[in-house]
C-alpha cells in the first residue's frame, strides 16, 4: 500500500533510476524501489506460473555467479524458462514511473450465464486526479487475473493486456449471475475502477464481503482500489463509505488491517474539518464496535498469532474511533495504572503491541497532568529503546496545548537520542488543526537548532522530523507555505530530501482535494448514518 501511495505521485520515480551521486541512494531506495518492487516481482510470477519462474530463476543464479548483472539479464533468463515476451512485460512496470487504474467501462452477460464480457480501459493513475500530458501515451502490460463466485477461490489468468481498450470474456461455471473480481489476489500493483458499472456488480460484491465468500485478499484490495478511487476525485466518497459498510461482520487482520489504513487515512484529512470529523469517528466506532466487542482486550491462551494481531489492530482503531467511549476510556485507565505502578513488573497489564494505543486515549480523554508525568517516569525506567519508543508515539496526545508544547521542547532537549526526537511529533501534530499549527511552527522557530543537531545524521531522521512536523495538513496555502519555507531554507541535510519534499507537498495539495471532495458530497454526508445509507 505504501509503493502505491507514493508511485500515484507525480513526484514517483521507476524502479530503474539512474543514480548521478552516491548521495542520492538513499533517497531513491524507498518504498518504491522495495515495495514495488517486490510487487513487480510477484506479478512476473503470475505471469509465468511457478514452475518457468523457478527455472529462470535457477539458470540466472548459475549463469551469473560470482559477477555482475544488470536487469535484463534477469528478464533474458525467465524468458527463455517461458518463451513469452518477459522484457517486453517488465519493462512497462520497472523503467517508467507509475502504475495504472483498469476501468471496467462496460458488462455483459451472456443469455445462459455460461460467460461475462468485459469492456477494459487502461490509464495512468494519478494520486490526485491529475490529467497529466503522458496519460495518453503510457501503457502497461497488464496480467488480467480473475477471481469469481462460486470458483473455489481459483484465479483464472486471462492473458495480457498491453493495449488502451481490451474486451475480455471470463467463463463462467454454475449458470447464473456472480460476483467477478479483476486482478484477483491482487497480484498485480494497479487499480480496478468499477464505477461505470456500480449498480450492476456492487450488490454482488457487497454480499461476497458480508458474507465472506471474497476471499481475504480480494476483500482487502477491493477496498483500498475504492479508498484511492475516491481520493482522486474518480469516485464518490459517499459511494466508499456504501463499500465500507459491507465490511461491519469483518474478523479477519489482513482485512482489518486494510480498514485501519483506510478509516485513519480519512480521519487525518477530516481533522481539518471538525463537524464531519465528529460525525465520521461516529461511523467508523460503528463499523469496528461488532469485531471488537467478539475479540476483546484480553489475551487467551487459544490465540493464534492473527488473532494477536487483530486484537491490537482493534485497539488502536478503538483510540481513534472509542476513545470517547466511558466505558473504554475506563478500561484504557485502569490499564494504565496498573501497569504504571511497575512497569517492570506489570508488563503483562500493557503488552508492547497496545500500549501506545491505551497511553494515547489515557493522555486524549483526560485532563489530568499526573498521566503526562506517568509518562515520562515510564520512558526513564524503560529497559529498551523499543519500550521508550511506545510512550513517545503517544505522549504528544495529551489534550493541553501547553503539554504538547512541553513534549516538542523536550524532544529536542537533549534528553532523547536524535533518531528517537521526532516520534513524539506524530502525537503533538494529531487531532486538530491547531495541533498542527503548533508542531509545524515550533518546527520552523527551531529549525536551525534542529538542523545542527542532526546535520551528519542520516537524511531519513529529517525526512521524519519534516513529514511529522507538516504532513497532516490539507490546503493548499499550507503546501505553499511548506514550498517557501524549504526555498528559504536550503542548509545541509535539506537538499537531500528534495524528493520527499515534493512528495509531501503533493500529498498536502491530493489532501485538501480530498477534503474538499468529502465536504461537497451530499451522498457521502447523508451515509455518515450507517442506519440510514442511501
Amino acid at each position: 500500500a505504501g509503493a502505491m501511495r507514493l508511485d500515484a505521485m507525480l513526484s514517483s520515480h521507476p524502479i530503474q533510476v539512474p543514480i548521478r551521486h552516491a548521495e542520492e541512494v538513499e533517497e531513491v531506495f524507498d518504498a518504491i524501489s522495495y515495495y514495488k518492487g517486490a510487487c513487480v516481482v510477484r506479478l512476473i510470477h503470475s505471469f509465468l506460473g511457478h514452475k518457468f519462474f523457478e527455472e529462470g530463476l535457477q539458470t540466472y543464479m548459475a549463469r551469473h555467479k560470482y559477477s555482475n548483472t544488470e536487469t535484463v539479464d534477469l528478464w533474458q533468463c525467465w524468458e527463455e524458462a517461458s518463451s513469452k515476451p518477459v522484457k517486453k512485460v517488465m519493462s512497462t512496470w520497472t523503467e517508467q514511473m507509475g502504475f495504472p487504474v483498469v476501468t471496467v467501462k462496460s458488462v455483459q452477460w451472456a443469455d445462459d450465464c455460461s460467460t461475462c464480457a468485459f469492456d477494459l480501459e487502461q490509464k495512468w493513475f494519478i494520486a490526485d486526479g491529475t490529467e497529466h500530458p503522458d496519460t495518453k501515451t503510457k501503457l502497461w502490460s497488464i496480467p488480467i487475473l480473475v477471481t469469481m463466485g462460486g470458483n473455489d477461490g481459483e484465479l483464472l489468468n486471462l492473458g495480457i493486456m498491453d493495449t488502451r481498450r481490451s474486451k475480455v470474456v471470463v467463463p463462467v461455471a454454475g449458470g447464473k449471475k456472480t460476483w467477478i473480481k479483476f486482478n484477483g489476489q491482487q497480484h498485480v500493483p494497479i487499480r480496478v475502477n468499477y464505477e461505470p458499472v456500480a449498480e450492476q456488480v456492487f450488490p454482488l460484491f457487497k454480499q461476497a464481503i458480508l458474507n465472506q465468500e471474497m476471499e481475504v485478499t480480494d476483500r482487502s484490495g477491493l477496498l483500498l482500489d475504492y479508498y484511492a478511487l475516491t481520493k482522486s476525485g474518480t469516485v464518490d466518497p459517499g459511494s466508499l463509505l456504501g463499500l465500507l459498510s459491507a465490511y461491519e461482520n469483518e474478523d479477519t487482520m489482513p482485512v482489518y488491517s486494510a480498514l485501519e489504513d483506510v478509516l485513519g487515512a480519512i480521519k487525518k484529512v477530516l481533522q481539518n474539518s471538525p463537524e464531519l470529523s465528529k460525525k465520521f469517528s461516529k461511523f467508523g466506532a460503528k463499523l469496528i464496535k461488532k469485531a471488537s466487542e467478539q475479540v476483546g482486550w484480553d489475551q487467551q491462551d487459544s490465540d493464534g498469532h492473527l488473532t494477536r494481531l487483530l486484537r491490537a489492530t482493534l485497539i488502536r482503531l478503538q483510540s481513534q474511533f472509542l476513545a470517547d467511549d466511558p466505558e473504554i476510556q475506563q478500561k484504557a485507565i485502569e490499564r494504565f495504572e496498573a501497569f504504571a505502578e511497575d512497569p517492570i513488573k506489570n508488563q503483562s497489564e500493557l503488552p508492547s503491541d497496545i500500549k501506545t494505543a491505551v497511553i494515547k486515549m489515557v493522555l486524549s480523554s483526560s485532563s489530568d497532568p499526573a498521566y503526562y508525568e506517568k509518562c515520562l517516569e515510564i520512558i526513564d525506567l524503560a529497559e529498551t529503546t523499543q519500550a521508550k519508543k511506545e510512550v513517545y508515539l503517544a505522549i504528544g496526545h495529551t489534550k493541553s496545548m501547553e503539554l504538547k508544547k512541553r513534549t516538542l521542547s523536550w524532544s529536542i532537549s537533549g534528553a532523547l537520542k536524535k533518531q528517537d526526537f521526532f516520534y513524539s511529533w506524530a502525537s503533538t501534530s494529531a487531532g486538530s488543526i491547531d495541533c498542527q499549527q503548533l508542531t509545524w511552527e515550533f518546527f520552523q522557530d527551531n529549525f536551525d537548532k534542529i538542523i545542527d543537531w542532526i546535520r551528519t545524521a542520516s537524511p531519513s531522521i529529517l525526512a521524519a522530523v519534516v513529514s511529522n512536523a507538516c504532513g497532516s495538513f490539507a490546503s493548499e496555502e499550507k503546501a505553499k507555505e511548506v514550498e517557501a519555507f524549504f526555498k528559504t531554507h536550503q542548509d545541509h541535510p535539506v537538499p537531500l530530501i528534495s524528493r520527499k519534499l515534493s512528495q509531501l507537498t503533493e500529498n498536502i495539495r491530493a489532501n485538501a482535494k480530498f477534503l474538499r471532495i468529502m465536504e461537497k458530497s451530499p451522498k457521502f454526508k447523508a451515509n455518515l448514518d450507517m442506519d440510514k445509507m442511501l
